[in-house]
């Protein structure tokens, strides 16, 4: 309801009732979540009135956050708001406007991110606003009638009123009128694509296959493979990528590995070292950096924060974007390694649970206009699935594959698989499948060469990918070759009838050389 709305009221002493009648507190709770997220005031902006306040620095407030939602469609910073109340109450005495910012700091800190009774706060608004709204639609109405009680124009007048009482709810928009708009989406079409912003999945192939050459703002996608497959490399490849060619803001949430070992993965990728070599070629790492951040304003462009497995809900990683959002940083692209090790909901089973969190992170990267990259487990049958019948592995890890919840996929944007059998693995080589995209093309393989040194994921063509299969079996010919001429020849020595005398046995061929033994011993 608009505060013009409320000035229509016909009897003035109603004013004392149009307000909350809940404690300070859970008044400030609102406006601590209504100054933000996003997500809460754009539910409530048509449901909350800056009079329903009972303080009037809390009216303040509000008047200003919806003075700039409505101008700017977006949450102000902190440092906004304190500036205009800086400036709203210059005029009045020191010590007031004193309380008046101290009121603000108050209420931020009294802000949870992520709360997650919000939706019960929600239902409280919407109820009080119905209320305010037939309240205010009987007013008008007995005022009309009290004009002219036997005019057509009044009952019209009222009926439309309370019709307009009845439908007061949370924010919801009308819809798309198909027929109507033509000319409007297409035009909207044309700049959205124009503007739109891509993310890339670490290789071009998967890129090239969706709509506008990569990932998007509002998407989720995700990595599924064995352990050990190199899910998490190329989570650390794709969000480097970004980084680096893309110019992105990369959140990077580790639920299996701590912070320092997550950063030396991206040392070695960013700087093309080996792993294990870190501390010696700490010089050239170190000009890496350098030449990253020397045309870089912002050094924020990548935070690597660990949480214990089984701790992280959707809504504590709604809770901690919210923090880093006060900090000043906010991503665009958010990286989970890996959606298994998150805690589940409580109270459901665990295929359910799996589903509402890949379900809730795609809402969080509507919600949060961000991208999601994920990793998920395959069931136990993915090992014989990658395998098939081929010496090579022509089969594919596939959706059916997916442990806990085959439902996981469908909230997902995109799925891709990892897949690498042991003598892929020796060789370095794996195979790439689409499983899934919403927008593109799938159901296609690509083929990536892993370098076990810098741990970088490089796409090769399906030739280069057969020449290092057969260099690969080729010397492990040679070698099972050297081995059998070894057990030959010590065959043919007739070594193996016995044992040496170094080792402490018996060998039938040698005569024993060790001195008798002492009689009784």
């Amino acid at each position: 309801m608009e505060a013009s709305e409320l000035e229509g009221l016909t009897n003035p002493d109603a004013r004392k009732d149009e307000r909350y009648r809940w404690d300070e507190d859970f008044q400030r709770m609102i406006l601590g979540l209504l100054l933000n997220d996003r997500w809460f005031v754009n539910q409530c902006r048509e449901l909350i009135s800056p009079s329903y306040f009972s303080d009037e620095r809390h009216q303040t407030l509000c008047k200003i956050l919806f003075d700039y939602v409505d101008a700017y469609k977006s949450v102000p910073p902190k440092i906004f708001v304190v500036q205009e109340v800086r400036q709203k109450t210059s005029n009045r005495d020191e010590g007031l406007q004193l309380q008046y910012l101290a009121e603000t700091e108050i209420i931020y800190k009294k802000f949870v991110p992520g709360l997650e009774t919000r939706e019960s706060l929600l239902d409280k608004i919407v109820n009080f606003a119905k209320l305010m709204s037939l309240k205010l639609a009987f007013d008008k109405s007995i005022a009309m009638v009290k004009r002219a009680p036997e005019s057509e124009e009044t009952w019209t007048g009222i009926r439309e009123e309370l019709q307009k009482a009845l439908i007061v709810e949370r924010n919801f928009e009308e819809g798309l009128n198909y027929f109507a708009t033509f000319e409007e989406r297409y035009a909207r079409m044309a700049k959205e694509e124009e503007a739109r912003e891509i993310f890339t999945s670490g290789f071009a192939l998967i890129d090239d296959a969706l709509l506008g050459g990569g990932c998007h703002r509002g998407e989720i996608y995700s990595w599924i493979g064995l352990s050990g497959s190199g899910k998490s490399l190329a989570l650390v490849g794709a969000a480097l990528k970004n980084v680096q060619q893309l110019g992105k803001r990369v959140l990077y949430i580790s639920l299996e590995m701590g912070e320092d070992a997550i950063a030396e993965r991206f040392d070695a990728q960013l700087a093309d070292v080996d792993i294990n070599q870190l501390q010696e070629l700490r010089d050239k790492i170190k000009l890496a950096f350098d030449e990253f951040n020397k045309n870089q304003e912002d050094k924020r462009m990548l935070v690597i924060k660990q949480f214990p497995a089984g701790a992280m809900s959707v809504a504590s990683m709604r809770a901690y974007m919210q923090q880093l959002k006060m900090l000043d940083f906010t991503p665009d692209l958010l990286v989970i390694d890996y959606i298994g090790e998150m805690k589940d909901y409580p109270g459901v089973p665990t295929y359910e649970s799996r589903y509402r969190m890949v379900r809730d992170l795609r809402g969080l990267a509507t919600e949060e206009n961000i991208c999601i990259f994920t990793a998920m487990q395959p069931n136990k049958e993915a090992r014989e699935a990658q395998k098939k019948d081929s010496t090579l592995g022509d089969g594919v890890i596939d959706d059916t594959n997916l442990a806990d919840s085959y439902g996981q996929i469908r909230p997902l944007d995109g799925c891709w698989s990892i897949n690498q059998m042991h003598a892929e693995k020796e060789a370095g080589i794996a195979r790439l499948f689409v499983i899934k995209h919403r927008h593109g093309r799938s159901r296609f393989t690509c083929w990536a060469q892993f370098d076990k040194k810098t741990l970088q994921i490089k796409q090769i063509s399906e030739v280069r990918y057969n020449e290092i299969w057969r260099e690969y079996s080729f010397k492990k010919t040679e070698r099972l070759a050297d081995t059998d001429n070894q057990v030959n020849k010590i065959i043919s020595k007739g070594k193996i009838k016995g044992f040496s005398n170094d080792a402490g046995y018996e060998d039938p061929d040698q005569p024993d050389e060790r001195p008798p033994l002492e009689e009784g011993k």
